[in-house]
């Protein structure tokens, strides 16, 4: 009986775990007063203490695919703690045969180092160096 809770007890959290990042919903992020829009996704996580990764696909407000007219920043927040995490890798996405994706961003090395209320701010930043941010709150 002691073995059996046991392994109940290790295997439980990550059945736990997988559901809840399956259950992730899409993030809808919108920029430019409604002319852009941020699809964003959970392609890993999120999670406390190991990598998450995030999908950004960026459309017009007819919500066809369009190419981002900004650099893409991605910032991990904990306003609790007033601290962050190390910075995030921002790349384009890639399609099957290795060509980038219209309009779509993959974020990696996304670490929430603790549990807790984080936020993921979303910016765009601009040719004429003006920013505009969105947050998306992720509970762990």
């Amino acid at each position: 009986m002691k073995t059996l809770i046991l392994a109940l007890s290790l295997v439980l959290p990550s059945l736990a775990s997988s559901v809840a990042q399956a259950q992730a919903p899409m993030q809808h992020l919108t920029f430019l007063k409604g002319e852009l829009h941020a699809h964003v996704t959970w392609e890993k996580g999120p999670t406390a203490g190991s990598e998450s990764v995030m999908h950004v696909a960026f459309v017009d407000k007819t919500h066809h695919a369009v190419e981002l007219p900004a650099k893409l920043k991605v910032e991990l927040w904990m306003p609790a703690m007033g601290h962050g995490s190390s910075p995030v890798t921002v790349e384009k996405a890639l399609d099957e045969q290795g060509a980038p994706k219209l309009g779509e961003y993959r974020v990696s090395q996304v670490y929430f180092i603790m549990s807790g209320e984080w936020e993921a701010k979303v910016t765009l930043v601009l040719a004429d160096s003006s920013q505009e941010t969105q947050t998306i709150k992720v509970k762990l």
